[in-house]
């Protein structure tokens, strides 16, 4: 097997995996001063809503924020963000070699399409994808309905599809 593609692209999107980390991470207000140190923003949840730096979010993101903000002050920053890139590359890659050999349960592409090169075959089959990957199958055809959601129902389809494999591995 020839491997110099895979040696070219890695190291790329490796760099972009952590951009997109640090990018995601600034916007729930934890940042690295110029030294790498850590710097978090207070959070306040007011009612159903969570603000940071000005920007509001559903209050349901404060837990799941909580605990990124101790996984940050545990591994660092620098750390986390190596950490979580390389999580997801790995993800992303079993996933891709899944669905080309079709291992997957529900038998469609959750990372490409067949025919469209720009779209994702899961997302023309979400409703029957969403009960193999035992997701509420409501939300997910309320979502496919809705016309202008489907970045939200990709989300959704990729963590369960995400899910359901840790399911299967063994600890």
């Amino acid at each position: 097997m020839n491997t110099n593609n895979i040696k070219k692209y890695a190291p790329k999107a490796r760099r972009e995996f952590m951009d997109a980390v640090a990018k995601r991470l600034n916007t729930f207000g934890i940042t690295a001063n110029k030294k790498g140190e850590l710097q978090i923003t207070e959070a306040n949840l007011q009612g159903s809503v969570l603000q940071i730096a000005g920007n509001s979010f559903d209050g349901k993101l404060a837990e799941p924020r909580k605990r990124i903000v101790a996984r940050s002050q545990k591994l660092g920053y620098a750390q986390l963000i190596e950490q979580v890139a390389y999580t997801w590359f790995n993800r992303l890659c079993a996933i891709r070699y899944m669905e080309i050999h079709d291992y997957l349960g529900h038998g469609f592409r959750v990372l490409s399409h067949p025919d469209n090169p720009k779209g994702f075959e899961i997302i023309d089959h979400a409703q029957d994808a969403a009960d193999e990957l035992g997701l509420d199958r409501a939300r997910i055809i309320e979502l496919k309905l809705a016309g202008n959601k489907d970045e939200e129902l990709y989300r959704e389809l990729l963590l369960g599809q995400c899910h359901k494999l840790h399911e299967a591995m063994p600890l």
